[in-house]
């Protein structure tokens, strides 16, 4: 999952900052005290690598403390666009929410003041009605299947009120474009009366109409089924998915440049002064973070140089 945007409400400062997209390398830039941190922080408060709890007297705004302090979990703070990978992240989410891959290719996360999360695919419209079209050419194709079967002679009598059963319902489907979730059920039902108590075990006609029921049902359980953000197999796959976030401000110790064999020797040394240490201790942290090694990066930069011909 990669962030595309995010939107900052009722943090700190911040009301509601709208959707800030995001990039592979993004700025904000403002002078001090303009709110540039009331938006970082949000974000890595989303899913923070450490730390990062949320902290009621300096996060919740003043003029809504009470409130929010009462219901907090009313309240979201940042809402969070990712884009999933068209690949095997995604068909693992689609496979888990049962919904198609492409539906997936957006999701919303949405954090609030209690810490609980909200997930959201906006691309994904759950159907909740039937078209009348698609059931009446199952029907029809049902009937015509029926009654074009080599039925066994003890079931001539059958085949035909199975035949005339399936028209009559075909003759009562609404005139409607579309039809409820109660509606495809009574169909289903009555097509499923029609039907023996006993059928003949060597019956041909008889799994016709079962195949029908059987599209049927699938029909119904795609309807009824629950959006998938409320099942609990996609939530912990969206968060357990979902990047987390660093955020770093303590930089004073830092040079604006670094040589990196320095570095990589600096980090096993115990005999640093102060000041060399605090550096030190800044970017094991920092890698560790990231989770990169110094020594492997050294490893790529003498290959790099090596490979041009030059000599450190």
């Amino acid at each position: 999952m990669k962030l595309a945007k995010f939107k900052v409400t009722n943090f700190r400062s911040v009301d509601d900052s709208g959707w800030i997209e995001v990039d592979a390398v993004t700025a904000l830039i403002g002078v001090n005290e303009s709110g540039k941190t009331n938006l970082l922080l949000p974000l890595w408060k989303l899913n923070p690598a450490r730390d990062g709890e949320i902290q009621p007297t300096s996060d919740f705004p003043k003029t809504m403390f009470g409130d929010i302090r009462a219901e907090p979990g009313d309240y979201p703070f940042i809402t969070a666009e990712f884009t999933t990978d068209d690949g095997t992240e995604r068909k693992r989410i689609a496979h888990v929410a049962g919904i198609k891959p492409e539906a997936v290719r957006i999701v919303e996360v949405t954090r609030f003041f209690d810490g609980n999360y909200q997930i959201r695919f906006p691309e994904h419209k759950r159907e909740t009605t039937a078209a009348v079209q698609w059931v009446k050419e199952q029907l029809r194709v049902a009937a015509e299947t029926v009654g074009g079967g080599s039925a066994l002679k003890q079931e001539e009598n059958l085949q035909k009120d199975l035949v005339d059963g399936i028209s009559q319902v075909v003759g009562a489907l609404p005139e409607a474009e579309t039809m409820s979730l109660e509606q495809l059920t009574a169909i289903r039902h009555q097509v499923e009366e029609l039907l023996p108590e006993k059928p003949a075990k060597t019956s041909v006609i008889v799994p016709m109409v079962q195949q029908l029921l059987e599209a049927l049902t699938e029909r119904i359980r795609q309807l009824s089924a629950p959006d998938p953000e409320e099942m609990g197999e996609v939530f912990e796959a969206i968060i357990s998915a979902m990047p987390t976030f660093v955020y770093y401000s303590n930089y004073g110790n830092l040079d604006s440049e670094i040589y990196l064999p320095h570095v990589v020797e600096n980090l096993e040394r115990d005999d640093l002064g102060a000041k060399e240490a605090a550096k030190a201790r800044t970017l094991r942290v920092l890698f560790s973070f990231v989770q990169l090694q110094a020594t492997i990066l050294r490893t790529v930069f003498d290959s790099a140089v090596a490979a041009r011909g030059l000599h450190f």
